[in-house]
């Protein structure tokens, strides 16, 4: 369905950025794959799957900063549901869960607040 809709797009003369991800069946295959093998890997041995998933964006051609945006949502929600799922079932006591969530959430706003105003003040894209 990826590739028909990419191939309706082209037979449209959809205006792409320069860089979308161009589907075709053998990138499908292979980012198909690719995803499979890294969650695989993931789920073994403790890594996030953003870590692996990131440098594949790059290598598609996907834009750096869509690319960062993916991998930190995926590491905000495995995060996210693995405290969960310890505090759900007890190991963590959800006093010590509320006080971490809010240091750091805190930590969080106040370090974005700050380099977003260093970015600003030296017109750079990033750090």
């Amino acid at each position: 369905q990826l590739v028909k809709k990419h191939q309706y797009k082209v037979s449209c003369d959809y205006p792409f950025h320069k860089n979308d991800v161009l589907w075709d069946a053998s990138k499908l295959r292979f980012y198909s794959t690719f995803t499979f093998v890294a969650g695989i890997v993931a789920g073994l041995i403790g890594i996030g799957g953003g870590m692996v998933l990131g440098p594949l964006m790059l290598i598609l051609g996907v834009h750096p900063r869509v690319s960062s945006a993916t991998t930190a949502t995926m590491i905000v929600l495995t995060s996210s549901s693995v405290a969960i799922m310890f505090v759900t079932s007890g190991l963590v006591p959800w006093e010590y869960a509320v006080f971490f969530f809010c240091a750091c959430f805190l930590g969080a706003y106040i370090g974005k607040k700050y380099i977003d105003n260093y970015v600003k003040k030296t017109g750079m894209a990033s750090i």
